[in-house]
C-alpha cells in the first residue's frame, strides 16, 4: 500500500494509572507512523480544522458519550461527509444516531431489526394515555446517557405518570441519584483532566419527550456483540444483583461455548443491514429469539482485547486470540481509501 495522509483527532479518556485508560488516537498514530503513513494531527474546535482534513484522504476521531464533544462531533462528521470526499470513521451512518436511543429507536424500527416494543411519545397526553391502559413494568430510558444510569423501571401507572409530568416539565438530568454520586464524580473528575479535548460542563435536561420500551423477562444477562467489518466478537454481561440491567455491571463471562449463533448472526446482519463499519450492540431473548436493546459504533477498546477471539464471516468460523479494535477498525479504514 502507498503512504498515505491521514487525519486524526486526539482523544484520552483515562487517567494513565487506571487500568480502564485507552486511547483510539494514540494507538492509530503508532501503527500509521510504524507503516510509512503521514499522521496529521488535527484540533476539530480550531479555525484551520477543515482545510486540514480536506487536505487528507481519511480522517479518524473516536469521542465519547458525553454532550461535549459528542454533539459538536455528530455535526463535524455529517458536515464532512456532505460536502467531502474524504473517508470518514465514524461515517455519518455510525455517529448520527450515536447516544441517542431515540433515534436509535427509529433506526431499528425503519430497518425492520428486531427489538422489544418501544415507544416515542413527544406529546404529554399520549404518553398519560399510553401509560393508562399500559403493561407493566415497562423500561423508561433517557435518551443518552451510558453504564444504565439512564435507565429505570416503572412498575405501574402512578410511577409513570410521576416521570411524564418531570419530563415533560422541568426535565430530567439523571435517574438515579446514588449511582450518579458514587460513579458519574469519579468519571467527571477524570475527564476535566483533560479539558483541551473534553469539557463535561456542556449538559443539560431531558425533556419533552417520553421513551418506553416494554420490559422483556427472564434475561439474567444480555449479550454484547460487538462487529467490526466482518469480525464478531460477543461477551455475556450478567445483571447487577437484584437489578435488571447489565450495563455497567462489570460482570463479564467470556465463554465462546455460552453465546448463542442467533445473536451472533444478528449482530452481523444489523451491521450490514445499516452500513456500519463498526457496531456493538446489547442483546436480549425474547420469545426465543434474539432482540436488540441498544446499539453503537463506540465501546471500550478493552472490552475487545480482553476477549479470547472472535468469530468470522457468514459461517461465524472461530478465530483464536485477541485482537485490539483500534488495529481492526485501522485495517478496515485504511481498505476504504481510495486506490
Amino acid at each position: 500500500m502507498r503512504p498515505r495522509r491521514v487525519a486524526i483527532q486526539p482523544d484520552k479518556l483515562w487517567r494513565e494509572d487506571n487500568p480502564r485508560h485507552q486511547s483510539y488516537s494514540a494507538r492509530w498514530t503508532e501503527l500509521l507512523t510504524r507503516d510509512g503513513h503521514e499522521v496529521v494531527p488535527v484540533d476539530v474546535f480550531a479555525p484551520e480544522a477543515f482545510e486540514r482534513i480536506r487536505a487528507c484522504e481519511g480522517f479518524l476521531w473516536w469521542f465519547p458519550p458525553l454532550p461535549f464533544p459528542r454533539d459538536a462531533a455528530k455535526r463535524i462528521i455529517l458536515a464532512l461527509a456532505h460536502a467531502t470526499d474524504v473517508v470518514l470513521f465514524p461515517d455519518w451512518k455510525e455517529a448520527w444516531h450515536y447516544d441517542d436511543k431515540i433515534a436509535q429507536t427509529y433506526l431499528l424500527h425503519a430497518a425492520r431489526i428486531p427489538m422489544p416494543e418501544t415507544h416515542v411519545f413527544w406529546r404529554y397526553g399520549d404518553a398519560v394515555a399510553f401509560l393508562r391502559d399500559a403493561r407493566y413494568p415497562l423500561v423508561m430510558k433517557l435518551a443518552a446517557g451510558f453504564f444504565a444510569q439512564r435507565v429505570t423501571l416503572i412498575r405501574n401507572r402512578a410511577e409513570g405518570e410521576k416521570w411524564a409530568r418531570w419530563l415533560f416539565s422541568s426535565g430530567l438530568s439523571n435517574l438515579h441519584r446514588p449511582f450518579r454520586r458514587l460513579v458519574l464524580k469519579e468519571f467527571v473528575s477524570l475527564w476535566r483532566r483533560h479539558a483541551r479535548t473534553l469539557d463535561v460542563s456542556h449538559g443539560g435536561e431531558e425533556q419533552g419527550y417520553m421513551l418506553l420500551q416494554e420490559f422483556v423477562p427472564g434475561n439474567d444477562f444480555d449479550t454484547r456483540v460487538t462487529v467490526i467489518g466482518d469480525r464478531v466478537f460477543a461477551t455475556r454481561r450478567y445483571n447487577r444483583p437484584n437489578d435488571f440491567r447489565a450495563s455497567g455491571s462489570g460482570l463479564l463471562d467470556m465463554d465462546p461455548a455460552k453465546i448463542d449463533r442467533d445473536a451472533l448472526a444478528l449482530g452481523l446482519h444489523t451491521a450490514r443491514t445499516l452500513g456500519a463499519h463498526s457496531l456493538s450492540l446489547d442483546i436480549l431473548r425474547h420469545h426465543g429469539q434474539p432482540v436488540i436493546t441498544e446499539v453503537s459504533f463506540g465501546y471500550e477498546a478493552a472490552q475487545v482485547a480482553i476477549r479470547p477471539g472472535h468469530w468470522r464471516g457468514d459461517a461465524l468460523t472461530w478465530s483464536e486470540g485477541s485482537v485490539r479494535a483500534e488495529d481492526a477498525l485501522l485495517e478496515d479504514f485504511l481498505s476504504r481509501l481510495p486506490a
